[in-house]
């Protein structure tokens, strides 16, 4: 027995186990930080599921947030997109003409959680042009700012 190992070590079979486990433990590590800290393409997914379009090609995440899922699977999510003015005019018109979508005339409108209020704490409420709500989903919400260049989004369930 102690010579096969020997034959392994000289056969370079130790190295290769190192990776093995260097390789899982950089992918569990990676694994855990992006379920707390999402990457870019959650927000762009979050944003394709609950518009039905597809993320804005000249859209650029400038900041974003969210938390763990509970125990039930609920979670926020909210992000700040800067795109062009010509895409910020279309993704405004698609959303309007779309059945699921209407202007959100309630009262609280957009920014449920102190994290959203983190999240956008250089916007001010005035500088909202229009948000439009999805009314077939929980809480999803898209405001879009009077500058004509960004939006934010945001996703809610409970």
């Amino acid at each position: 027995m102690q010579q096969d190992h020997k034959w392994l070590v000289r056969k370079g079979q130790k190295k290769v186990g190192i990776l093995i486990l260097v390789t899982i433990f950089g992918f569990l590590t990676f694994s855990i930080y992006t379920a707390f800290y999402p990457l870019d393409e959650f927000y762009e997914h979050e944003f394709t599921i609950n518009t039905g379009l597809d993320f804005p090609k000249t859209g650029s995440i400038v900041s974003k947030d969210s938390n763990y899922p509970d125990q039930h699977g609920d979670y926020w999510a909210s992000a700040i997109v800067e795109l062009d003015t010509d895409e910020y005019e279309a993704l405004k018109t698609k959303l309007l003409n779309q059945q699921d979508f209407q202007i959100d005339t309630t009262r609280q409108r957009i920014g449920i959680t102190t994290a959203y209020r983190e999240l956008t704490k250089n916007i001010d409420k005035k500088d909202i042009e229009v948000v439009y709500m999805n009314i077939n989903r929980q809480w999803f919400k898209v405001a879009f700012l009077k500058n004509k260049k960004a939006i934010i989004f945001e996703r809610s369930s409970s």
